[in-house]
């Protein structure tokens, strides 16, 4: 799959990994309840930001693996909802920790 700026793609949610660098620790579950209610109604509205990363097993075979950088209600809310896939924004590059939590905050401002 070529990926081309900010095209929008739809991946498996299971696929989705959290950013371990997420600024926000706590998460009300009333309303993540809410936001699943919503998603399963009217679908995911905003992508999720993600990086993409070819990641192998111990046996040697590889497999895709998505980052979250932005978007962890969302892909909470998703999973809540008993959504299969989620769509996403590819960020290309390798983005440090520092700019990972940085877009991370920015996300939440």
């Amino acid at each position: 799959m070529a990926f081309q700026g900010d095209s929008i793609y739809w991946v498996e949610v299971e696929k989705v990994v959290p950013n371990p660098f997420q600024p926000r620790r706590e998460f009300d579950q009333n309303k993540l309840q809410e936001l699943a209610d919503s998603i399963r109604m009217y679908g995911v509205m905003q992508p999720l930001t993600v990086t993409r990363a070819e990641v192998q097993r111990e046996d040697g075979t590889f497999y895709t693996e998505y980052e979250l950088i932005a978007g962890e209600r969302r892909l909470r809310a998703s999973k809540l909802a008993g959504i299969a896939q989620v769509p996403v924004i590819i960020r290309e590059g390798h983005q440090s920790e520092q700019e990972k939590l940085e877009l991370a905050i920015i996300e939440n401002l």
